[in-house]
Protein backbone atom coordinates (compact mmCIF):
# COMPACT_ATOMS: atom_id res chain seq x y z
CA UNK A 1 0.00 0.00 0.00
CA UNK A 2 1.46 3.22 -1.01
CA UNK A 3 1.45 6.14 1.19
CA UNK A 4 -0.27 8.35 -1.54
CA UNK A 5 -3.60 5.93 -0.99
CA UNK A 6 -3.30 5.62 2.55
CA UNK A 7 -3.68 9.69 2.93
CA UNK A 8 -6.05 10.14 0.31
CA UNK A 9 -8.24 7.59 2.08
CA UNK A 10 -7.44 9.25 5.20
CA UNK A 11 -8.10 12.91 3.58
CA UNK A 12 -11.64 11.06 2.46
CA UNK A 13 -12.68 9.87 5.70
CA UNK A 14 -11.97 12.13 7.47
CA UNK A 15 -14.09 14.87 4.94
CA UNK A 16 -16.43 12.40 5.42
CA UNK A 17 -16.74 12.10 9.34
CA UNK A 18 -16.96 15.80 9.38
CA UNK A 19 -19.59 16.05 7.16
CA UNK A 20 -23.40 17.05 8.24
CA UNK A 21 -24.48 13.72 6.23
CA UNK A 22 -22.33 11.71 7.44
CA UNK A 23 -23.32 7.90 7.23
CA UNK A 24 -20.01 6.10 7.41
CA UNK A 25 -20.52 2.58 9.29
CA UNK A 26 -17.73 3.10 11.99
CA UNK A 27 -16.52 1.02 15.08
CA UNK A 28 -14.51 2.42 18.00
CA UNK A 29 -13.25 -1.27 17.97
CA UNK A 30 -10.38 -2.60 15.89
CA UNK A 31 -11.28 -5.31 13.51
CA UNK A 32 -7.94 -7.17 14.02
CA UNK A 33 -6.66 -7.12 17.73
CA UNK A 34 -10.39 -6.30 18.43
CA UNK A 35 -9.30 -4.15 21.51
CA UNK A 36 -11.72 -1.31 21.99
CA UNK A 37 -10.41 2.18 21.95
CA UNK A 38 -10.05 3.53 25.94
CA UNK A 39 -10.13 0.02 27.24
CA UNK A 40 -6.95 -1.79 28.78
CA UNK A 41 -5.25 -3.14 25.75
CA UNK A 42 -5.65 -0.56 22.81
CA UNK A 43 -2.40 0.62 21.81
CA UNK A 44 -3.10 3.95 20.06
CA UNK A 45 0.18 4.23 18.42
CA UNK A 46 -0.80 0.86 16.37
CA UNK A 47 -3.78 2.17 15.32
CA UNK A 48 -4.86 5.46 12.73
CA UNK A 49 -7.98 6.87 15.20
CA UNK A 50 -10.31 10.13 13.99
CA UNK A 51 -12.87 11.80 15.06
CA UNK A 52 -16.59 11.13 14.48
CA UNK A 53 -18.58 14.42 14.72
CA UNK A 54 -21.78 12.73 13.87
CA UNK A 55 -21.44 10.51 16.74
CA UNK A 56 -19.20 12.57 18.67
CA UNK A 57 -16.55 9.81 19.14
CA UNK A 58 -13.50 8.72 17.93
CA UNK A 59 -13.31 5.97 15.92
CA UNK A 60 -10.82 3.48 14.21
CA UNK A 61 -10.01 3.61 10.59
CA UNK A 62 -7.07 1.58 9.89
CA UNK A 63 -6.56 -1.38 12.04
CA UNK A 64 -3.40 -2.32 13.85
CA UNK A 65 -2.62 -4.39 11.11
CA UNK A 66 -2.84 -1.49 8.66
CA UNK A 67 -6.32 -2.76 6.94
CA UNK A 68 -8.42 0.00 5.90
CA UNK A 69 -11.56 0.02 8.63
CA UNK A 70 -13.68 2.54 6.81
CA UNK A 71 -15.35 1.30 3.71
CA UNK A 72 -13.61 3.22 0.81
CA UNK A 73 -16.19 3.08 -1.61
CA UNK A 74 -18.28 5.21 0.94
CA UNK A 75 -15.72 7.75 0.44
CA UNK A 76 -15.19 6.94 -3.39
CA UNK A 77 -12.01 5.16 -3.16
CA UNK A 78 -11.66 1.66 -4.60
CA UNK A 79 -9.38 -0.61 -2.82
CA UNK A 80 -8.28 -3.70 -1.92
CA UNK A 81 -6.66 -2.65 1.40
CA UNK A 82 -10.44 -2.67 3.22
CA UNK A 83 -10.61 -5.24 5.62
CA UNK A 84 -14.16 -5.52 4.82
CA UNK A 85 -15.40 -5.76 8.16
CA UNK A 86 -17.81 -2.47 8.78
CA UNK A 87 -20.09 -2.28 11.72
CA UNK A 88 -21.26 0.58 13.37
CA UNK A 89 -20.21 0.69 16.81
CA UNK A 90 -18.98 -3.46 16.70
Amino acid sequence: MSDAHTLAYLIAVDTALKSETNELLTTTKCTECEARIGEDGFFAVEHWVLFDTARDELVVVIACEGYWVVDPSAVGIESEYWSGIPGLNV
